[in-house]
Protein backbone atom coordinates (compact mmCIF):
# COMPACT_ATOMS: atom_id res chain seq x y z
CA UNK A 1 0.00 0.00 0.00
CA UNK A 2 1.38 4.09 -0.53
CA UNK A 3 -0.45 7.19 -0.11
CA UNK A 4 -1.95 7.11 -3.36
CA UNK A 5 -4.58 4.39 -3.06
CA UNK A 6 -7.35 7.05 -1.41
CA UNK A 7 -9.19 4.18 -0.56
CA UNK A 8 -7.58 3.42 2.76
CA UNK A 9 -6.95 5.51 5.96
CA UNK A 10 -3.15 5.19 5.91
CA UNK A 11 -0.18 3.91 3.55
CA UNK A 12 3.24 2.27 4.62
CA UNK A 13 6.63 4.79 4.63
CA UNK A 14 9.90 2.77 5.72
CA UNK A 15 7.88 0.22 6.78
CA UNK A 16 5.67 2.39 9.37
CA UNK A 17 1.86 2.61 8.65
CA UNK A 18 0.92 6.34 8.39
CA UNK A 19 -2.21 7.50 8.65
CA UNK A 20 -3.65 9.73 6.67
CA UNK A 21 -5.45 13.08 7.42
CA UNK A 22 -8.79 12.40 9.02
CA UNK A 23 -10.55 14.93 6.45
CA UNK A 24 -13.60 15.59 9.17
CA UNK A 25 -14.91 18.54 7.02
CA UNK A 26 -15.46 16.31 3.95
CA UNK A 27 -16.71 13.66 6.48
CA UNK A 28 -19.27 15.78 8.15
CA UNK A 29 -22.32 17.93 6.84
CA UNK A 30 -22.84 21.07 8.57
CA UNK A 31 -26.18 21.86 10.41
CA UNK A 32 -27.64 25.16 9.36
CA UNK A 33 -25.80 28.07 9.59
CA UNK A 34 -23.03 29.58 11.48
CA UNK A 35 -24.57 33.32 11.03
CA UNK A 36 -27.44 32.55 13.67
CA UNK A 37 -27.78 34.81 17.06
CA UNK A 38 -29.56 33.21 19.73
CA UNK A 39 -31.63 36.05 21.65
CA UNK A 40 -33.13 35.07 24.44
CA UNK A 41 -34.16 38.27 27.74
CA UNK A 42 -31.97 41.22 25.55
CA UNK A 43 -31.90 42.65 29.22
CA UNK A 44 -30.36 40.71 31.71
CA UNK A 45 -27.17 38.09 31.13
CA UNK A 46 -28.82 34.42 31.65
CA UNK A 47 -25.45 33.61 33.59
CA UNK A 48 -25.45 36.13 36.28
CA UNK A 49 -28.50 37.83 36.28
CA UNK A 50 -26.81 41.19 36.11
CA UNK A 51 -28.96 43.49 34.04
CA UNK A 52 -26.89 44.92 30.82
CA UNK A 53 -27.18 48.51 31.64
CA UNK A 54 -24.87 48.40 34.33
CA UNK A 55 -23.10 45.65 32.79
CA UNK A 56 -21.60 45.87 29.08
CA UNK A 57 -22.89 43.15 26.94
CA UNK A 58 -20.47 41.73 23.65
CA UNK A 59 -21.26 39.47 21.24
CA UNK A 60 -19.65 36.15 22.75
CA UNK A 61 -19.20 33.07 21.30
CA UNK A 62 -21.58 30.25 21.56
CA UNK A 63 -19.14 27.83 20.12
CA UNK A 64 -15.37 28.61 21.65
CA UNK A 65 -13.34 29.85 17.76
CA UNK A 66 -10.16 27.28 19.09
CA UNK A 67 -12.67 24.78 17.80
CA UNK A 68 -12.63 26.46 14.33
CA UNK A 69 -14.17 30.05 13.18
CA UNK A 70 -17.51 30.33 13.83
CA UNK A 71 -19.70 33.06 13.79
CA UNK A 72 -22.59 31.99 16.11
CA UNK A 73 -22.87 34.42 19.13
CA UNK A 74 -25.24 35.30 21.57
CA UNK A 75 -26.62 38.55 22.81
CA UNK A 76 -27.29 37.26 26.52
CA UNK A 77 -23.95 36.86 28.14
CA UNK A 78 -22.17 39.76 29.51
CA UNK A 79 -18.50 40.74 29.44
CA UNK A 80 -17.87 39.90 32.94
CA UNK A 81 -19.23 36.48 32.47
CA UNK A 82 -17.30 36.17 29.09
CA UNK A 83 -14.00 37.04 30.85
CA UNK A 84 -14.51 33.83 33.14
CA UNK A 85 -15.56 31.38 30.84
CA UNK A 86 -12.81 32.34 28.82
CA UNK A 87 -10.67 31.09 31.35
CA UNK A 88 -12.48 27.87 31.29
CA UNK A 89 -11.16 27.83 27.15
CA UNK A 90 -7.43 28.15 27.78
CA UNK A 91 -7.23 24.42 29.47
CA UNK A 92 -10.04 23.25 26.61
CA UNK A 93 -7.85 24.59 23.89
CA UNK A 94 -4.90 22.62 25.61
CA UNK A 95 -6.87 19.31 26.20
CA UNK A 96 -8.48 19.45 22.45
CA UNK A 97 -5.23 20.48 20.76
CA UNK A 98 -3.44 16.73 19.50
CA UNK A 99 -6.99 16.03 18.40
CA UNK A 100 -7.50 19.82 16.75
CA UNK A 101 -3.87 19.02 15.34
CA UNK A 102 -4.31 15.90 13.82
CA UNK A 103 -7.76 16.10 12.67
CA UNK A 104 -6.42 19.25 11.21
CA UNK A 105 -9.27 21.55 11.93
CA UNK A 106 -8.43 25.35 11.92
CA UNK A 107 -8.61 27.75 14.43
CA UNK A 108 -10.48 31.39 13.84
CA UNK A 109 -7.10 32.60 12.32
CA UNK A 110 -7.40 30.14 9.69
CA UNK A 111 -4.20 28.09 10.97
CA UNK A 112 -3.66 24.38 12.24
CA UNK A 113 -2.67 24.65 15.76
CA UNK A 114 0.88 23.27 16.45
CA UNK A 115 2.00 21.60 19.73
CA UNK A 116 4.44 21.85 21.84
CA UNK A 117 5.01 19.38 24.36
CA UNK A 118 6.35 20.29 27.81
CA UNK A 119 10.00 20.23 28.02
CA UNK A 120 10.30 17.97 31.34
CA UNK A 121 13.76 16.86 31.35
CA UNK A 122 14.70 17.27 27.61
CA UNK A 123 17.15 19.59 26.22
CA UNK A 124 13.84 21.23 23.41
CA UNK A 125 10.27 20.02 23.15
CA UNK A 126 8.70 18.01 21.02
CA UNK A 127 7.00 19.78 18.08
CA UNK A 128 4.21 18.50 15.59
CA UNK A 129 2.50 20.18 13.09
CA UNK A 130 1.00 20.16 9.81
CA UNK A 131 3.10 21.37 6.50
CA UNK A 132 1.55 23.42 3.69
CA UNK A 133 1.26 19.92 2.06
CA UNK A 134 -1.06 18.60 4.79
CA UNK A 135 1.86 16.17 6.29
CA UNK A 136 2.24 15.29 9.98
CA UNK A 137 6.19 17.07 10.45
CA UNK A 138 7.30 16.49 14.04
CA UNK A 139 10.99 17.27 16.12
CA UNK A 140 10.85 14.78 18.78
CA UNK A 141 12.53 15.37 22.03
CA UNK A 142 12.65 11.65 23.14
CA UNK A 143 12.26 8.59 21.14
CA UNK A 144 9.50 7.87 23.49
CA UNK A 145 7.67 10.68 21.94
CA UNK A 146 6.94 8.23 18.92
CA UNK A 147 6.04 4.39 19.98
CA UNK A 148 7.21 1.71 17.48
CA UNK A 149 5.10 -1.45 17.58
CA UNK A 150 6.80 -3.86 15.36
CA UNK A 151 4.23 -6.23 15.45
CA UNK A 152 1.61 -4.21 13.87
CA UNK A 153 3.96 -2.48 11.88
CA UNK A 154 3.02 0.75 12.90
CA UNK A 155 3.83 3.64 15.40
CA UNK A 156 1.84 6.51 17.67
CA UNK A 157 2.63 9.82 18.55
CA UNK A 158 2.83 10.91 22.30
CA UNK A 159 1.64 14.01 23.39
CA UNK A 160 3.28 15.67 26.37
CA UNK A 161 0.36 18.11 27.11
CA UNK A 162 1.21 20.83 29.44
CA UNK A 163 -1.13 21.91 32.35
CA UNK A 164 -4.24 22.43 32.35
CA UNK A 165 -7.45 22.17 34.76
CA UNK A 166 -10.11 19.25 33.81
CA UNK A 167 -13.31 21.09 36.13
CA UNK A 168 -12.17 24.02 33.34
CA UNK A 169 -12.89 21.50 30.48
CA UNK A 170 -16.10 20.32 31.81
CA UNK A 171 -17.32 23.86 32.67
CA UNK A 172 -16.36 24.77 29.31
CA UNK A 173 -18.40 22.03 27.26
CA UNK A 174 -21.43 22.90 29.41
CA UNK A 175 -21.46 26.12 28.72
CA UNK A 176 -21.33 25.07 25.65
CA UNK A 177 -24.11 22.82 25.65
CA UNK A 178 -26.45 25.89 27.85
CA UNK A 179 -25.28 28.34 25.73
CA UNK A 180 -27.65 26.02 22.83
CA UNK A 181 -30.45 25.03 24.95
CA UNK A 182 -33.80 26.31 24.51
CA UNK A 183 -35.37 29.00 26.82
CA UNK A 184 -38.32 26.17 27.78
CA UNK A 185 -35.54 23.90 28.55
CA UNK A 186 -32.53 26.54 30.39
CA UNK A 187 -35.68 27.68 32.49
CA UNK A 188 -36.07 23.89 34.16
CA UNK A 189 -32.47 23.72 34.18
CA UNK A 190 -31.38 26.59 35.49
CA UNK A 191 -29.04 24.85 38.22
CA UNK A 192 -26.75 23.96 36.10
CA UNK A 193 -25.90 27.61 35.22
CA UNK A 194 -26.40 28.19 38.79
CA UNK A 195 -23.71 25.45 38.96
CA UNK A 196 -21.81 26.84 36.06
CA UNK A 197 -20.69 30.19 37.94
CA UNK A 198 -19.96 29.21 41.46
Amino acid sequence: MNNSNNTSHFYYQKGIKVFNKLNLHTSYDKIGTSDIIIKRNPNVCIYCNKDFTNNKMNHAHLIPELLSKNKSHNEYECNQCNVISGKWETSLGTFTLPIRLMSMLKNKKGRIPKFKSRLDKYDYPTEISVDNTWKIISKLATRDDFLIDEINNSGKLKFRLGGFNPYHVYKAFLKVGLSLMSNEILEKENWMIKYLFQ
